[in-house]
């Protein structure tokens, strides 16, 4: 999204130890998710519990369709694979329990492998569990850089931008940070990563002329 930076390494860790209130566990769910993964808001609304959730397990990689993602169809062996990290399993599994919990289950394994991972109170017409809002994952984001007093342009697309930077920091290949964010055109990934360029060049001046 135009115009939305990234999180610097400081801010993530500061971002990491205020997570509270009622909705914690799910909105840090979300945050380590998102920052690992590089999803869009779209695709992380679309998981349920069985894709991230098998045989009384965390799984080690979720498979997202390509009807879920920016201008996707579906079709077949259409979408893209994600692993999930280990670093990452922890607090799917505490938000996993903590459903459960509000479900009235006794474990995770007994919830319904089709309701939304990130479930909303509110409920369809046909009574079956839907995904929280697009407008929610805003607030989660949203409630983070004000909590924080992060300045500057935060937003959903903040978390892909960070993985955006540190893929290039790692490879120095465009193409790896197209297909780990799954652009279809390399002049999106450009973009991406043309707006993360500002900060580096601040920063080595500075240091430059420290």
């Amino acid at each position: 999204m135009a115009g939305m930076r990234d999180y610097t390494d400081a801010e993530i860790d500061l971002v990491r130890k205020t997570f509270s209130g009622r909705y914690a566990l799910r909105d840090r769910c979300y945050f380590e998710m998102a920052l690992q993964m590089g999803l869009r808001v779209s695709e992380m609304l679309s998981l349920s519990v069985g894709q991230v959730f098998q045989y009384g397990k965390v799984t080690d990689e979720v498979w997202i369709d390509r009807k879920h993602m920016k201008g996707g169809k579906t079709g077949k062996a259409s979408g893209r694979t994600i692993p999930l990290f280990p670093e990452t399993k922890p607090h799917i599994l505490a938000w996993l329990q903590r459903m459960a919990g509000m479900l009235k289950a006794e474990d995770p394994k007994d919830l319904d492998p089709a309701v939304p991972l990130f479930m909303s109170r509110v409920r369809n017409t046909d009574g079956s569990r839907r995904a929280i809002a697009r407008e929610t994952a805003w607030r989660i984001i949203n409630g983070i850089a004000r909590d924080n007093e992060l300045s500057g342009k935060v937003g959903t697309h903040s978390t892909r931008k960070t993985l955006a930077r540190r893929v290039y920091s790692w490879s120095n290949d465009i193409r790896v940070v197209q297909r780990i964010l799954g652009h279809r055109s390399l002049s999106s990934t450009e973009a991406y990563l043309k707006s993360l360029t500002d900060r580096d060049v601040w920063t080595a001046f500075r240091t430059a002329a420290a």
